[in-house]
């Protein structure tokens, strides 16, 4: 009889994903049909595998804006690529910019003219 059981056939998965893979095994009342897919998708490079703060590797899927592959999920970097693109998108970002640095001018003159008039 052929053992089919996907950790002990793939002993070059690290530990962290062997432990997934038990889990969910567990989880499936025993059947290594998810299992074997899962291990498939960590072969193509599906998952985001960046370092997450408590130490482990997190097993979202990538995410793939536009054409090519960015190797990370939503979380950890893989949405969007370095800002707007568009004209419009452009202007939205340099408006609000321009807003914010008007605003940050007014608030700091207006606490001039009070620190004036507290020391006069």
């Amino acid at each position: 009889m052929i053992d089919l059981h996907p950790v002990i056939n793939n002993q070059d998965l690290p530990q962290f994903f062997k432990q997934h893979i038990l889990k969910r095994i567990e989880e499936q009342n025993g059947q290594y049909g998810l299992a074997w897919r899962l291990i498939q998708r960590y072969r193509k490079g599906c998952y985001c595998l960046a370092k997450k703060a408590d130490g482990k590797l997190c097993l979202n899927s990538a995410k793939i804006p536009g054409d090519r592959p960015s190797g990370r999920c939503g979380w950890h970097g893989g949405t969007g690529i370095s800002g707007p693109k568009t004209v419009a998108g452009r202007k939205r970002i340099s408006d609000a910019q321009r807003m914010r640095w008007e605003r940050y001018r007014l608030e700091k003159r207006n606490y001039a003219i009070v620190a004036d008039n507290l020391l006069s």
